[in-house]
């Protein structure tokens, strides 16, 4: 098995246990191992951007209870960061060699970052803690101890070089951005804000940077302000499908439905097999009196996703008026997914919509 990722919209090889790739920032969780996709129709992220950018994830629907319902949720999980995103990736180096006479701050740090490099993290903290004591106005010395404590497991003395860095260096776009997320995946989202706002002043058309900003402020329940960051994103990222699809969501949920429903269309354009954003529309058709419009949707998507499909087309047959046709679609997903684990109620829920006097 390939123990590498290749990122769909601009073909980086990124570590297994990434979730988002580490140069454009687009989402690598539904990426098999090894794999080389073409970058997505909507166009890849800008390639030039800052690093370890972090893209949007993906919404999820589910069909739960007897009623068969259409779940949202804005992301797989909550505003986190995986702590060994932020690792350096460790090169074939010989050791290092001794340090030899008085290296000063500044020649300290580097040969510091070169043990780390090498995969010494106790031995590089020696060097770089010297260091950025020796010259505490150095805002390298100081991050640079700051990413070889958070190696080390330190994470909220990482997080206070780091913050010592930034209002040294305000000028350093990927510094404040790093700091952010550090702070995010300790639970301090927070305080991650003004840090992500003052990356996005110094480089405003990061798409990863926007999308995760957007991120913190729907966890916060500030809907309007994500979908500002996340149109932000679509646009800087050439109409990246998924960031569509969670621009549609923020408005959906800032009471903006006839935008969120452009937004998913828009995103389905840019992505037709995206049965998650066919779903999503369709809720949003039938939410809106348009149940015909909605079912035509999902109908046109079965074949080219997943069997999911078929649990949504239930679903929404069923609202409309439709039993015999849903029960038919529920069949038809218990048949195709035998072992998911709503196979069977929704096989129970097809017989009671055929035989409604039985139950």
């Amino acid at each position: 098995m390939a123990d590498f990722r290749t990122c769909p919209a601009c073909g980086t090889r990124n570590k297994l246990k990434w979730e988002f790739c580490v140069k454009c920032g687009e989402s690598l969780q539904e990426v098999a191992a090894g794999a080389s996709q073409a970058p997505a129709a909507s166009g890849a992220v800008d390639a030039e951007g800052p690093g370890f950018d972090w893209g949007s994830g993906l919404l999820t629907v589910l069909a739960l209870g007897t009623a068969v319902f259409v779940a949202l949720k804005f992301r797989p999980q909550p505003t986190t960061v995986d702590p060994a995103i932020f690792a350096f990736p460790a090169q074939a180096l010989a050791s290092p060699p001794p340090p030899t006479g008085d290296l000063g701050s500044e020649g300290r740090t580097a040969q510091g970052l070169r043990v780390l490099y090498s995969g010494d993290t106790a031995g590089a903290l020696e060097a770089l803690a010297q260091a950025a004591a020796e010259n505490p106005d150095d805002p390298n010395a100081r991050q640079a101890y700051g990413r070889a404590l958070w190696q080390a497991g330190q994470r909220q003395a990482a997080i206070q070089e780091m913050l010592a860095a930034t209002r040294i260096a305000p000028g350093d776009a990927r510094l404040q951005a790093d700091t952010a997320r550090m702070l995010v995946s300790v639970g301090r989202a927070a305080d991650a804000i003004p840090l992500f706002e003052a990356a996005l002043r110094l480089e405003p058309l990061s798409p990863g940077w926007l999308g995760q900003l957007a991120q913190v402020y729907m966890d916060q329940g500030n809907a309007a302000r994500a979908a500002e960051l996340l149109q932000r994103a679509a646009a800087a990222s050439g109409g990246n499908a998924a960031f569509l699809q969670d621009l549609g969501f923020a408005l959906q949920k800032a009471g903006n439905a006839d935008a969120a429903a452009d937004a998913y269309r828009q995103a389905l354009k840019s992505d037709p097999r995206s049965d998650t954003t066919r779903a999503l529309l369709a809720e949003q058709l039938l939410t809106a009196g348009k149940g015909d419009e909605a079912v035509s949707l999902v109908r046109d998507g079965l074949g080219q996703g997943g069997p999911a499909l078929y649990r949504v087309l239930g679903s929404l047959l069923e609202r409309n008026g439709r039993p015999q046709e849903a029960a038919e679609a529920y069949r038809e997903y218990a048949k195709r997914s035998p072992q998911a684990a709503d196979a069977r109620s929704l096989e129970e829920r097809a017989q009671t919509l055929e035989n409604p006097t039985a139950s």
